[in-house]
């Protein structure tokens, strides 16, 4: 969540919920919601503050008037085998959020504690951050508000999250708003660079999905389990023969934690594209904005062409100018240039199912996947009076797409 982004201070209004999120199930089937937030030590360190069936056309909340922090992970899903043990009533979850860290990993809260949930591989996923501020002489009252629905890893319901504000003006509707509302479907999925799975139990709600889509960047891990992460390799190789004629540089080159600018993650340079889908082990260290670089490239801004042979100095002045920061900071709108390389699981995500989620690792900043007011319009920026969560946001049926693209790698003329 937000790796590259700066959380903003957004002023308190009066009478305002710490923590006010409502859940809502427009989808034709159940759904379960569960929240939690890692918060104590130990092997179950996850605090369960939400754990709730909800049916189609219904909704539950968390509201807290009091909460100098609150952040974790929102799931979703439709199965029966799946809860991740006893969630906190409304009334237990208010008063506990007021507690200091001391007092809420106490033994009265064990039974709310929990581990890894058995559907965090596969189910509908969004994440948050709310933070308190105290008073200060220069910021008197402050918060921060930050959030996002995440189909980095997969694909599975669509689901929303929106900021709800009494006046919006002055906001940007991409600072409050982020979400997908299409349903993944085996074809499209297998089309665009994903991989279709069943879920992982045979005690599905009636009505509701049998499978998902595996994203490459999880297929990537191990990069020759699917097509996804070798396609296309050819068109990568400009790239791949400049960071070799660099390496030695970049090696050198680390973050203030010791992590190099870019180290290779497979010695088969056919499984490369796979490492950029991931953006695994690209950094940005004090010459090489590696990180940057990898995430234009995932949304096919960079034309790799006068690549291969430049010098480190030249290579690190490209990675800043013509395919890194500059780019990731154009609207979408211009993302996926005819003829650049591109992720096709994001291509498919953002521009044919036009959603606004997360869609790679690094998919962030001012027009990613975050939800936020961070960088958008700081001077009018301010915390919302609550917020919402929606799977099935455009209504209840799961209708199959159109199947799109052939499994690809570069963007063309002909791409949809």
């Amino acid at each position: 969540m937000c790796r590259l982004c700066f959380l903003v201070m957004l002023s308190v209004s009066e009478g305002r919920d710490d923590v006010h999120i409502e859940f809502v199930n427009k989808c034709s089937f159940d759904v379960n919601f569960a929240w939690y937030e890692t918060k104590c030590s130990g092997s179950t360190p996850n605090v369960l503050y939400l754990n709730e069936r909800v049916t189609s056309g219904q909704s539950t909340s968390r509201v807290a008037s009091e909460a100098p922090f609150a952040g974790g992970r929102i799931y979703a899903w439709a199965a029966e085998d799946q809860s991740p043990g006893e969630g906190m009533t409304q009334e237990t979850f208010k008063t506990y959020m007021a507690l200091s860290k001391d007092q809420q990993c106490g033994s009265e809260y064990t039974k709310y504690m929990l581990g890894a949930p058995p559907f965090m591989s596969w189910a509908a996923f969004a994440e948050l951050t709310f933070d308190t501020k105290p008073a200060t002489p220069t910021k008197p009252s402050a918060i921060t508000n930050d959030a996002d629905v995440s189909m980095v890893d997969n694909f599975y319901l669509p689901m929303s999250w929106d900021w709800l504000y009494g006046d919006n003006t002055g906001l940007n509707v991409e600072c409050y708003n982020t979400s997908l509302v299409a349903f993944p479907d085996e074809s499209s999925c297998n089309a665009n660079g994903g991989a279709w799975k069943p879920i992982p139990t045979t005690k599905t709600y009636a009505g509701s999905p049998k499978g998902y889509c595996v994203s490459p960047n999880t297929l990537c891990q191990n990069p020759s389990s699917n097509p996804v992460c070798s396609a296309n390799s050819s068109e990568f190789q400009s790239l791949i023969s400049q960071l070799t004629h660099v390496y030695s540089d970049l090696q050198s080159d680390a973050t203030s934690g010791g992590e190099k600018a870019f180290t290779w993650q497979d010695d088969n340079r056919d499984y490369f594209p796979g490492q950029l889908w991931t953006c695994m082990k690209f950094q940005n260290a004090a010459k090489f904005q590696m990180a940057e670089m990898c995430a234009a490239i995932n949304r096919g801004l960079c034309d790799l062409s006068s690549l291969g042979t430049l010098s480190a100095d030249d290579f690190a002045t490209w990675t800043k100018d013509s395919c890194g920061t500059k780019q990731n900071q154009q609207p979408a709108s211009t993302w996926f240039v005819d003829g650049n390389v591109r992720n096709p699981y994001a291509y498919w995500l953002r521009r044919t199912l036009q959603g606004t989620t997360y869609a790679f690792s690094q998919d962030e900043g001012l027009h990613g996947g975050n939800s936020n007011c961070n960088n958008i319009n700081p001077p009018t920026s301010r915390a919302p009076e609550s917020s919402r969560v929606t799977v099935c946001p455009n209504g209840p049926s799961p209708t199959p797409l159109p199947v799109t693209g052939k499994f690809l790698g570069v963007a063309s003329a002909n791409s949809p």
